[in-house]
């Protein structure tokens, strides 16, 4: 479960950097991948 919880904060975190540069849609992805 640990885990889990590390990599959904890791892909939020790459997400936000994302969504910094204009990637909506890649950070909409990675979002859907963890929801």
């Amino acid at each position: 479960i640990y885990v889990e919880i590390e990599r959904a904060r890791l892909i939020k975190r790459l997400a936000k950097i994302k969504e910094e540069q204009g990637l909506i849609a890649e950070a909409a992805d990675l979002m859907q991948e963890i929801a």
